[in-house]
């Protein structure tokens, strides 16, 4: 499951031959805004009506184009996180940086009425006890609340999430159809984990879903795209032991979640 923010900051990129480059100066994330459940997905956003940067952090990226319709691409961020924010940490907290480090590797195949895609990131964070413990004590329920909703909570030091996906264009088979409008039938499996590791990991085992989706991506004309899809996200106990679910001692820790989903997106430019 891929994750996006958007940050202040400069960017560089160009291309040479079978290569495409891209490296960026942005602004750092919010640690106060890092959680269980979404890692430092929060430390993009901010509670107030701008955006602290007291911290900063570099980006790079890197795809190859050397087999036609394959796109092989790796990247990867650093920055501190800690400080990145109003108040001004006390001394006790003066050895703590919060550096974030995340490497990703994807790749995306464009050919013979086939997309596939699939993507791998992995992400480390320092003095994870450390911040969890300053954002608990300055939480909105604390006196010293500063109007973050998302601290007071606990954080992992590392994070991986994967998945892996793939749709045929089945009107790519009818004359009369192909070339105008598309049909895809898709199947995606991912899995994410950002309590991969940390001292509360065992308290935190929902924060380690894995989640199967089925479904059709219908094209009328290429701007715009119908989409439904059924997906069913489960959990898996790491007690059971190898144990089938229909075994009668495997212990399911959380209830599944199936859902179904209709939505139509449509692309347009506005000049």
């Amino acid at each position: 499951m891929r994750n996006t923010w958007h940050q202040l900051g400069l960017s560089l990129w160009g291309r040479v031959k079978d290569w495409r480059y891209e490296a960026q100066f942005l602004s750092g994330l919010n640690s106060e805004s890092f959680t269980a459940e979404s890692f430092v997905h929060q430390g993009a956003t901010s509670p107030y009506e701008f955006k602290v940067a007291n911290n900063y952090a570099g980006a790079a990226r890197l795809d190859n184009y050397s087999i036609t319709g394959l796109r092989i691409g790796v990247s990867g961020y650093f920055g501190y996180t800690f400080r990145n924010q109003l108040k001004t940490p006390g001394a006790s907290y003066s050895d703590v940086r919060g550096a974030l480090a995340i490497v990703a590797a994807d790749c995306e195949l464009k050919r013979w009425n086939w997309i596939v895609r699939g993507a791998f990131d992995y992400a480390q964070l320092s003095d994870a006890d450390r911040i969890s413990e300053y954002s608990k004590a300055n939480s909105t329920h604390h006196k010293y609340q500063d109007g973050n909703p998302f601290h007071n909570t606990n954080i992992g030091s590392s994070a991986m999430s994967w998945s892996l996906e793939a749709g045929y264009d089945l009107f790519s088979q009818i004359r009369k159809l192909r070339g105008k409008q598309r049909l895809y039938l898709f199947g995606r499996f991912e899995h994410y984990d950002t309590m991969l590791e940390g001292t509360y990991r065992s308290q935190y085992r929902y924060c380690a879903p894995y989640r199967s989706t089925v479904g059709v991506n219908y094209h009328p004309i290429k701007q715009i795209v119908v989409k439904a899809e059924y997906a069913h996200r489960y959990f898996r106990n790491p007690d059971n032991h190898g144990l089938s679910a229909d075994s009668p001692l495997y212990v399911h820790p959380y209830n599944s979640e199936p859902s179904f989903s209709l939505s139509v997106a449509y692309q347009a430019w506005f000049l």
